[in-house]
Protein backbone atom coordinates (compact mmCIF):
# COMPACT_ATOMS: atom_id res chain seq x y z
CA UNK A 1 0.00 0.00 0.00
CA UNK A 2 1.33 3.40 -1.13
CA UNK A 3 2.00 5.94 1.46
CA UNK A 4 -0.91 7.98 -0.23
CA UNK A 5 -3.45 5.57 0.04
CA UNK A 6 -2.25 5.52 3.58
CA UNK A 7 -3.09 9.26 3.89
CA UNK A 8 -6.14 9.12 2.79
CA UNK A 9 -7.26 5.79 4.65
CA UNK A 10 -5.75 7.41 7.98
CA UNK A 11 -8.03 11.00 7.03
CA UNK A 12 -11.06 8.79 6.21
CA UNK A 13 -10.95 6.82 9.49
CA UNK A 14 -10.01 10.26 11.26
CA UNK A 15 -12.84 11.44 10.21
CA UNK A 16 -15.71 8.63 11.02
CA UNK A 17 -13.97 8.90 14.24
CA UNK A 18 -15.02 12.59 14.86
CA UNK A 19 -18.69 12.32 13.36
CA UNK A 20 -19.38 9.55 15.88
CA UNK A 21 -18.58 11.42 18.61
CA UNK A 22 -20.08 14.70 17.35
CA UNK A 23 -22.71 12.45 16.89
CA UNK A 24 -22.65 11.28 20.37
CA UNK A 25 -22.65 14.66 21.26
CA UNK A 26 -26.22 15.24 20.11
CA UNK A 27 -27.64 13.18 23.47
CA UNK A 28 -29.22 14.68 26.47
CA UNK A 29 -25.91 15.81 27.57
CA UNK A 30 -25.72 19.16 25.46
CA UNK A 31 -29.45 19.63 26.25
CA UNK A 32 -28.82 18.80 29.92
CA UNK A 33 -25.96 21.22 30.18
CA UNK A 34 -27.83 24.18 28.81
CA UNK A 35 -30.71 23.49 31.15
CA UNK A 36 -29.00 23.33 34.08
CA UNK A 37 -27.24 26.30 33.49
CA UNK A 38 -30.08 28.48 32.92
CA UNK A 39 -31.96 26.87 36.11
CA UNK A 40 -28.41 27.50 38.72
CA UNK A 41 -28.98 30.90 37.68
CA UNK A 42 -32.07 31.47 38.36
CA UNK A 43 -31.96 29.07 41.77
CA UNK A 44 -28.65 31.07 42.45
CA UNK A 45 -28.41 34.82 41.26
CA UNK A 46 -31.84 35.09 40.29
CA UNK A 47 -31.53 35.92 36.83
CA UNK A 48 -33.51 34.45 34.13
CA UNK A 49 -31.00 33.61 31.30
CA UNK A 50 -30.78 31.00 28.35
CA UNK A 51 -27.53 29.12 27.73
CA UNK A 52 -26.81 27.79 24.22
CA UNK A 53 -24.20 25.63 23.12
CA UNK A 54 -23.40 27.44 19.77
CA UNK A 55 -20.33 25.31 18.29
CA UNK A 56 -18.53 21.74 19.61
CA UNK A 57 -15.43 20.86 18.17
CA UNK A 58 -13.39 17.47 18.61
CA UNK A 59 -9.86 18.20 18.86
CA UNK A 60 -6.35 17.07 19.87
CA UNK A 61 -5.32 18.35 23.47
CA UNK A 62 -2.68 20.96 22.03
CA UNK A 63 -5.38 22.01 19.60
CA UNK A 64 -8.32 22.06 21.77
CA UNK A 65 -6.14 24.37 24.68
CA UNK A 66 -4.85 26.74 22.12
CA UNK A 67 -8.74 27.42 20.36
CA UNK A 68 -9.80 28.39 23.88
CA UNK A 69 -10.46 31.85 24.80
CA UNK A 70 -11.40 32.56 27.96
CA UNK A 71 -9.74 34.57 30.97
CA UNK A 72 -10.25 32.34 33.30
CA UNK A 73 -9.19 28.20 33.47
CA UNK A 74 -10.26 25.54 36.03
CA UNK A 75 -9.42 22.00 36.13
CA UNK A 76 -11.85 18.88 36.54
CA UNK A 77 -11.54 15.87 37.22
CA UNK A 78 -13.50 13.28 34.90
CA UNK A 79 -12.69 9.36 36.70
CA UNK A 80 -8.82 9.57 35.62
CA UNK A 81 -8.93 12.04 32.92
CA UNK A 82 -8.89 15.54 33.41
CA UNK A 83 -11.13 17.98 31.65
CA UNK A 84 -11.74 22.24 31.55
CA UNK A 85 -13.68 24.73 31.93
CA UNK A 86 -13.29 28.07 30.91
CA UNK A 87 -14.77 31.49 31.98
CA UNK A 88 -14.41 34.55 29.47
CA UNK A 89 -14.45 38.53 30.87
CA UNK A 90 -17.66 39.02 30.28
CA UNK A 91 -18.98 35.93 31.94
CA UNK A 92 -17.04 36.99 35.08
CA UNK A 93 -18.53 40.24 35.40
CA UNK A 94 -21.70 39.02 34.85
CA UNK A 95 -21.65 36.76 37.82
CA UNK A 96 -19.72 38.85 39.89
CA UNK A 97 -22.39 41.75 39.36
CA UNK A 98 -25.00 39.34 40.08
CA UNK A 99 -24.00 37.77 42.83
CA UNK A 100 -22.65 40.90 44.90
CA UNK A 101 -25.73 43.10 43.22
CA UNK A 102 -22.72 45.83 41.96
CA UNK A 103 -22.74 47.13 38.54
CA UNK A 104 -20.88 45.68 35.23
CA UNK A 105 -17.59 46.90 34.78
CA UNK A 106 -18.95 47.07 30.77
CA UNK A 107 -15.68 45.24 29.55
CA UNK A 108 -12.97 47.29 31.91
CA UNK A 109 -9.78 45.08 31.30
CA UNK A 110 -8.82 44.25 34.93
CA UNK A 111 -7.02 41.75 36.15
CA UNK A 112 -8.84 38.37 37.41
CA UNK A 113 -8.93 38.06 41.14
CA UNK A 114 -9.39 35.26 43.98
CA UNK A 115 -13.11 36.60 43.99
CA UNK A 116 -13.79 35.70 40.65
CA UNK A 117 -12.56 32.21 40.93
CA UNK A 118 -14.32 31.69 43.56
CA UNK A 119 -18.09 32.89 42.44
CA UNK A 120 -17.17 30.77 39.03
CA UNK A 121 -16.25 28.06 40.82
CA UNK A 122 -19.40 27.83 42.89
CA UNK A 123 -22.05 28.75 39.84
CA UNK A 124 -20.08 25.70 38.08
CA UNK A 125 -19.98 23.59 40.23
CA UNK A 126 -24.11 23.50 40.79
CA UNK A 127 -23.87 22.90 37.17
CA UNK A 128 -21.67 19.74 37.31
CA UNK A 129 -22.96 18.49 40.30
CA UNK A 130 -26.26 18.05 38.47
CA UNK A 131 -25.16 17.38 34.87
CA UNK A 132 -23.32 14.39 35.95
CA UNK A 133 -24.81 13.25 39.58
CA UNK A 134 -26.28 10.59 38.18
CA UNK A 135 -23.15 9.19 36.04
CA UNK A 136 -20.49 7.34 37.77
CA UNK A 137 -17.67 9.05 36.34
CA UNK A 138 -15.60 9.72 39.15
CA UNK A 139 -16.02 7.06 42.02
CA UNK A 140 -17.69 8.31 44.51
CA UNK A 141 -16.27 11.64 44.23
CA UNK A 142 -18.16 15.21 43.14
CA UNK A 143 -17.04 16.18 39.83
CA UNK A 144 -15.87 19.70 40.59
CA UNK A 145 -13.26 22.66 39.48
CA UNK A 146 -10.04 21.93 41.36
CA UNK A 147 -7.84 24.51 40.26
CA UNK A 148 -7.81 27.64 38.22
CA UNK A 149 -5.44 28.92 35.94
CA UNK A 150 -5.05 32.86 34.01
CA UNK A 151 -2.56 31.60 31.12
CA UNK A 152 -3.11 28.64 28.69
CA UNK A 153 0.60 27.82 29.05
CA UNK A 154 0.04 25.27 31.74
CA UNK A 155 -2.83 23.50 30.54
CA UNK A 156 -0.66 21.80 28.31
CA UNK A 157 0.88 19.77 30.72
CA UNK A 158 -2.38 18.88 32.51
CA UNK A 159 -4.43 17.53 29.59
CA UNK A 160 -3.43 13.73 27.95
CA UNK A 161 -2.32 13.26 24.65
CA UNK A 162 -5.84 11.97 23.37
CA UNK A 163 -8.99 13.88 21.80
CA UNK A 164 -11.52 16.39 23.43
CA UNK A 165 -14.87 17.95 22.92
CA UNK A 166 -14.67 21.25 23.36
CA UNK A 167 -18.18 23.07 23.86
CA UNK A 168 -18.95 26.79 23.51
CA UNK A 169 -21.77 27.81 25.52
CA UNK A 170 -23.28 31.29 25.11
CA UNK A 171 -25.38 32.54 28.30
CA UNK A 172 -27.55 35.07 26.97
CA UNK A 173 -30.35 37.29 29.01
CA UNK A 174 -32.27 39.29 26.12
CA UNK A 175 -31.33 38.68 22.72
CA UNK A 176 -28.92 40.30 22.07
CA UNK A 177 -27.90 40.69 24.89
CA UNK A 178 -25.28 38.25 25.95
CA UNK A 179 -24.26 38.11 29.35
CA UNK A 180 -20.58 36.00 28.47
CA UNK A 181 -19.11 32.92 27.23
CA UNK A 182 -18.12 29.17 29.17
CA UNK A 183 -16.15 26.89 27.06
CA UNK A 184 -15.79 23.36 28.26
CA UNK A 185 -13.45 20.84 27.67
CA UNK A 186 -14.86 17.50 28.15
CA UNK A 187 -12.28 13.80 27.19
CA UNK A 188 -13.75 11.94 24.80
CA UNK A 189 -12.81 9.14 26.98
CA UNK A 190 -15.54 10.44 29.11
CA UNK A 191 -18.00 11.20 26.21
CA UNK A 192 -18.12 7.65 25.33
CA UNK A 193 -18.93 6.72 28.98
CA UNK A 194 -21.44 8.78 29.34
CA UNK A 195 -23.19 7.73 26.20
CA UNK A 196 -22.84 3.66 27.54
CA UNK A 197 -23.94 4.96 30.74
CA UNK A 198 -27.25 7.17 29.25
CA UNK A 199 -27.77 4.46 26.72
CA UNK A 200 -27.93 2.16 30.20
CA UNK A 201 -29.97 4.07 32.30
CA UNK A 202 -32.40 4.30 29.46
CA UNK A 203 -32.05 1.03 28.42
CA UNK A 204 -33.16 0.29 32.33
CA UNK A 205 -35.91 2.79 32.37
CA UNK A 206 -37.39 0.88 29.76
CA UNK A 207 -37.11 -2.15 30.97
CA UNK A 208 -38.48 -0.60 34.60
CA UNK A 209 -41.69 0.66 32.48
CA UNK A 210 -42.42 -1.88 30.60
CA UNK A 211 -42.49 -4.43 34.42
CA UNK A 212 -44.75 -2.11 36.01
CA UNK A 213 -46.95 -1.93 33.02
CA UNK A 214 -46.96 -5.92 32.80
CA UNK A 215 -47.63 -6.17 36.08
CA UNK A 216 -50.43 -4.02 35.82
CA UNK A 217 -51.93 -5.83 33.12
CA UNK A 218 -51.08 -8.92 35.09
CA UNK A 219 -52.93 -7.83 38.51
CA UNK A 220 -56.00 -6.57 36.59
CA UNK A 221 -56.30 -9.39 33.93
CA UNK A 222 -59.98 -11.16 35.07
CA UNK A 223 -59.94 -15.32 35.69
CA UNK A 224 -62.34 -17.57 35.90
CA UNK A 225 -62.60 -19.39 38.85
CA UNK A 226 -64.64 -22.90 39.42
CA UNK A 227 -65.05 -24.82 42.61
CA UNK A 228 -64.61 -27.95 42.56
CA UNK A 229 -65.92 -30.87 45.06
CA UNK A 230 -64.53 -33.69 42.76
CA UNK A 231 -63.37 -34.96 39.45
CA UNK A 232 -64.63 -38.24 38.13
CA UNK A 233 -64.72 -40.10 34.57
CA UNK A 234 -68.01 -41.14 32.86
CA UNK A 235 -68.78 -42.67 30.05
CA UNK A 236 -71.27 -41.01 27.58
CA UNK A 237 -74.12 -43.69 28.12
CA UNK A 238 -74.20 -43.24 31.73
CA UNK A 239 -74.30 -39.64 31.44
CA UNK A 240 -77.25 -40.00 28.85
CA UNK A 241 -78.16 -42.34 31.45
CA UNK A 242 -79.35 -39.71 34.10
CA UNK A 243 -82.56 -38.31 35.23
CA UNK A 244 -83.85 -35.35 36.54
CA UNK A 245 -84.24 -36.44 40.07
CA UNK A 246 -81.75 -39.18 40.31
CA UNK A 247 -78.50 -39.09 41.97
CA UNK A 248 -74.64 -39.06 40.94
CA UNK A 249 -72.35 -40.61 43.62
CA UNK A 250 -69.34 -38.57 44.32
CA UNK A 251 -67.60 -41.24 46.53
CA UNK A 252 -64.52 -38.88 46.48
CA UNK A 253 -66.52 -35.77 47.11
CA UNK A 254 -66.12 -33.72 50.02
CA UNK A 255 -67.33 -30.41 51.31
CA UNK A 256 -64.41 -30.24 53.47
CA UNK A 257 -62.02 -30.84 50.33
CA UNK A 258 -62.61 -28.65 47.55
CA UNK A 259 -60.50 -26.82 44.69
CA UNK A 260 -60.79 -23.80 43.32
CA UNK A 261 -59.33 -23.97 39.52
CA UNK A 262 -58.73 -21.10 37.29
CA UNK A 263 -59.77 -21.19 33.56
CA UNK A 264 -56.22 -20.56 31.42
CA UNK A 265 -55.86 -21.12 27.48
CA UNK A 266 -53.46 -23.70 28.68
CA UNK A 267 -55.67 -25.54 31.13
CA UNK A 268 -57.88 -25.44 34.09
CA UNK A 269 -55.28 -24.42 37.21
CA UNK A 270 -55.71 -25.23 40.93
CA UNK A 271 -54.90 -22.33 42.71
CA UNK A 272 -56.47 -22.75 46.66
CA UNK A 273 -57.44 -25.71 48.43
CA UNK A 274 -60.02 -25.30 50.52
CA UNK A 275 -63.44 -26.51 52.18
CA UNK A 276 -67.39 -24.96 52.12
CA UNK A 277 -68.22 -22.32 54.77
CA UNK A 278 -70.32 -19.08 55.60
CA UNK A 279 -69.62 -15.18 55.73
CA UNK A 280 -72.34 -13.07 57.21
CA UNK A 281 -75.37 -14.83 55.16
CA UNK A 282 -73.37 -16.01 51.76
CA UNK A 283 -71.94 -19.29 51.09
CA UNK A 284 -68.18 -18.73 51.21
CA UNK A 285 -65.12 -20.96 50.04
CA UNK A 286 -62.12 -20.69 53.35
CA UNK A 287 -58.97 -20.82 51.59
CA UNK A 288 -56.93 -23.32 53.64
CA UNK A 289 -54.17 -24.23 51.56
CA UNK A 290 -52.55 -21.95 48.60
CA UNK A 291 -51.05 -24.37 45.76
CA UNK A 292 -47.21 -23.60 45.06
CA UNK A 293 -46.46 -21.21 42.34
CA UNK A 294 -44.37 -23.79 40.81
CA UNK A 295 -47.72 -25.46 39.75
CA UNK A 296 -49.06 -22.28 38.10
CA UNK A 297 -48.67 -21.61 34.20
CA UNK A 298 -50.73 -19.61 32.65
Amino acid sequence: MSGAVASILERKLAASANRRTQASLQNSLVLNIEKTISKVFLDLLKSDVQARVSEQVVDTHLRTIDAMSSALFGTLPFGDDIGLVGFDAQFIDTAISLATGGTKTQGEDRPITKTDAAISRRIFNRVLSEVFGKLSLNGNETIGITEFETEKAPLAFLLSEQKYALLRIDVVEDAPNTLGQIELVIPLSCITRISAQEHQLGSKSEHESWQAAMARIADTAPIELDTIVQRMHMSLGEILGLKKGGFLELPQGSLENLSLEGRTQNANVTIFRGHLGALKTQKAFKVTRVVSDENIQF
